[in-house]
């Protein structure tokens, strides 16, 4: 009897420990997250080993010298319809590294928008040509928080002299706010900003405002 007793006692325990006759629920494990993959697209970037050799050669020859800050003044245009020129500036700039020159002009119209044309000769700082190399490479196309960069094909835009030519276009939707960059021979650099835009800027129009035979 004793030993029925202490068998029905472990079978007690047995069914406490493993919970005899509890129905489980079916547990299921959450799915893992699926992240996917963003591959920056790099068709058309430009090499930067290629403009490393490029300065270097340039510096061996010594032509580190910036042209005069007229001639990109004059490679601005002087009017746009619709819009005033209220700013027209150039100078020649000497820091205690190298040597730059630039030029600016700058339209409103009567609602107090502009338009702003810089050129600059940047052939003894490669560091701002490292910078926005860069950022072309990154230009993908993808809209970021209202913000979206364009690389823009040549399509005639370039100058005919020129050697190297790379651009890219931006928008930001929220600001509305648009620019154009546009980099020539690795030595200059043209940006155009203007407010109250509906879209990115027309190309065409843009190839209006400038003047690339002042360069050469």
């Amino acid at each position: 009897m004793k030993r029925i007793q202490y068998f029905g006692a472990f079978l007690i325990m047995a069914c406490l420990v493993f919970s005899c006759g509890e129905t489980k629920p079916d547990v299921k494990l959450p799915a893992p997250l699926e992240v996917p993959e963003v591959n920056p697209d790099t068709s058309g970037g430009k090499s930067t080993a290629d403009f490393e050799a490029h300065v270097k050669a340039r510096i061996e020859k010594g032509d580190t010298i910036a042209i005069a800050h007229e001639k990109l003044q004059n490679m601005l245009i002087d009017s746009i319809a619709g819009y005033q020129l209220e700013i027209n500036k150039a100078s020649t700039f000497e820091t205690r590294l190298f040597t730059f020159s630039e030029a600016s002009k700058v339209f409103y119209n009567d609602e107090e928008q502009y338009i702003e044309l810089t050129a600059g000769d940047y052939v003894a700082n490669p560091d701002f040509f490292r910078v926005n190399l860069q950022r072309y490479n990154l230009a993908q196309g993808v809209e970021i928080s209202g913000m979206e960069d364009r690389k823009v094909a040549d399509a005639g835009f370039a100058p005919n002299q020129a050697k190297d030519f790379f651009a890219w276009s931006a928008y930001n939707s929220r600001k509305r706010q648009a620019w154009i960059y546009i980099g020539i021979d690795e030595r200059y650099f043209v940006t155009i900003e203007a407010t109250d835009q509906a879209d990115f800027l027309d190309i065409e129009k843009v190839k209006s405002w400038l003047n690339w035979n002042a360069l050469y």
